[in-house]
């Protein structure tokens, strides 16, 4: 998906990934959907972002969303799955996108 991210905040969830038994804290966004590239099977309200593969998430900015189907934590985003701001020099990238993802549905 490519989209428009109106709210963040920073949450506190059960440590589900480390095993720490404690907590762990992550960046959600709230967004507005500009295009959607390919459809997802649940309505996704919401993105996420932590650790080492995490990607800052900026109210006000663009972004090209890839959600794994499986994960331990829902809808999360990254850079190791591809997710990426969009800037203004990104147009060439993301019509090569649209053109591979439209290819392996059609």
């Amino acid at each position: 998906m490519i989209v428009y991210v109106v709210e963040t905040k920073v949450k506190e969830i059960p440590d589900n990934i480390f095993g720490s038994g404690g907590q762990v804290t992550l960046l959600e966004a709230k967004f507005k959907t500009l295009e959607t590239l390919k459809a997802s099977r649940e309505p996704i309200n919401t993105i996420r972002s932590i650790g080492s593969c995490g990607m800052p998430i900026m109210a006000g900015k663009k972004y090209y969303v890839s959600i794994p189907n499986e994960g331990s934590i829902e809808n999360l985003i990254s850079v190791c799955t591809g997710s990426f701001q969009i800037w203004e020099s990104d147009k060439k990238k993301l019509k090569e996108l649209r053109h591979i993802v439209h290819n392996k549905t059609n």
